[in-house]
């Protein structure tokens, strides 16, 4: 039997061959010092900071913001410009085009007096978000005197619903562009039945088509891209789109006037039994939504209808390059400036006055900063506003108002040319304060005002800390 097992394998001639290698001495562990602080790795984005322009969590939505917010050149440097053009080159030829006609009616709707300087103004300011009017106002006087988590989460949930339901129009046309975009990343075999049940959506929306659009999209549209996403293991750009999609369905869904409905009961029922708020003042509230959904305030200000129409022009394939980017960039900044993070409420203007062109922009400090603020024990703090215009034919000027109740302390910083002025300027401005109720402890001019943008920046990186969200 031995001779059948037969080691065909030499042996290594080896003269380490037999022996017992020697044990290895441990490497001395040298202790960490708890003083020092390991530095950390270049590539990791953790979200930490050690200072304003180093690049947060990729993920974050702040990041995202606040790179945007950088990158995008001011209303100063792109619809002044696009305004001055058009005011200077109206009798040229070949002005015909529809963005160069649009761009001229706009001009023509800056023309205002003073008191429609002033109209023009407080349109912006109380029409900032869509939650304005009586009710809402009623809301926020709510909220100020009880401030529960259970009232804030019963509010949200209402204002939720309400936000989708004024929006139905808008939400539905998206929901058709991303089906037509997804349907572009899907096989034509594949293809065939999604476009059949996209075929039947309703185009209308009145509440009996939306209701069929919804079961539409969650009973046929949603399973057959679920399908498709298993079946081939697409995680490509298709997920994000067909992820953007059904947050659109769910505005869809919760913006219903029965949800609506629903929602402003459970709130109405919290105000009545936690807040013992009268029957008569919910019977109010109740005429104020029921009022508000069956006939909705139409509002209409001749300056930003004219420039809605120039911004939506930016489609136009027949535009030039620069054009195109200057409105876009426009469409960017205020969007960028109604964000979540913007710690302040942005008005901007142009203006023909005297037959001299301004263009003005003004950042009011808001009042939810102050009041988070109060709660800390912070009383008294005055209200931010910083001003920034510039005057055809003499340059640009920047002003920054501290207000606390009817005092104001005021910074100024103007064109050279004006030196001469000073007196003048600063008593002047003194005066308007008084007729208009106010009491100028304060009236500087100054060369080294600090830059608004490098305020504002400051300010966003400090909600940072209150609202984040990170994808």
């Amino acid at each position: 039997m031995l001779d059948n097992l037969r080691i065909t394998t030499p042996i290594p001639a080896s003269d380490h061959v037999g022996k017992v290698m020697p044990n290895k001495e441990t490497p001395t562990v040298i202790p960490t010092d708890p003083a020092k602080v390991t530095t950390r790795s270049q590539n990791d984005q953790s979200g930490q900071k050690n200072a304003l322009d180093l690049t947060w969590d990729n993920r974050s939505v702040f990041q995202k913001f606040t790179s945007q917010l950088q990158q995008t050149p001011g209303l100063a440097q792109t619809l002044q410009k696009l305004l001055l053009s058009t005011m200077n080159h109206q009798n040229v030829a070949n002005t015909a085009s529809p963005l160069n006609a649009l761009l001229t009616q706009l001009a023509n709707s800056t023309k205002m007096s003073k008191q429609e300087i002033i109209d023009h103004l407080v349109f912006q300011q109380e029409h900032s978000t869509k939650f304005s009017g009586e009710l809402f106002q009623i809301f926020r006087n709510l909220l100020k005197a009880d401030g529960s988590l259970e009232l804030r989460d019963c509010l949200g949930q209402f204002i939720k619903s309400y936000d989708g339901f004024t929006s139905t129009k808008e939400t539905m046309s998206a929901i058709f562009a991303q089906l037509k975009e997804i349907m572009g990343y899907i096989p034509q075999s594949y293809r065939q039945e999604l476009e059949q049940q996209v075929s039947l959506l309703p185009t209308a929306t009145d509440q009996e088509s939306i209701h069929s659009s919804l079961s539409l999209l969650k009973e046929k549209i949603l399973p057959l891209l679920g399908k498709y996403i298993s079946d081939f293991n697409d995680f490509g750009e298709i997920r994000g789109k067909v992820s953007l999609l059904m947050h659109n369905v769910s505005r869809l869904n919760v913006g219903s006037p029965e949800e609506l409905i629903s929602r402003f009961e459970t709130l109405m029922g919290y105000c009545q039994y936690k807040t013992n708020i009268p029957s008569l003042e919910l019977s109010r509230l109740r005429l104020l939504l029921m009022k508000g959904m069956h006939q909705p305030q139409q509002l209409k200000n001749d300056f930003l209808d004219a420039l809605i129409k120039v911004l939506f022009a930016s489609n136009q394939e027949n535009l030039s390059p620069t054009r195109q980017t200057m409105l876009n960039d426009t469409v960017n900044t205020i969007l960028l400036n109604n964000s979540v993070y913007m710690p302040f409420t942005h008005l901007f203007l142009p203006i023909q006055y005297n037959n001299a062109f301004l263009f003005s922009e003004i950042w009011i400090e808001k009042q939810e900063e102050r009041e988070g603020e109060k709660s800390a024990g912070i009383n008294n703090k005055p209200v931010n506003l910083y001003l920034a215009f510039d005057i055809e034919g003499l340059g640009h000027f920047k002003m920054s108002i501290a207000w606390n109740d009817n005092k104001v302390n005021c910074q100024l910083n103007y064109p050279d040319q004006l030196k001469t002025e000073d007196y003048t300027i600063r008593r002047d401005i003194t005066q308007i304060f008084a007729e208009n109720g106010f009491l100028a402890e304060s009236i500087n001019t100054t060369a080294d005002l600090s830059q608004f943008t490098d305020i504002l920046m400051k300010k966003v990186y400090e909600r940072k800390r209150e609202v984040d969200v990170t994808i």
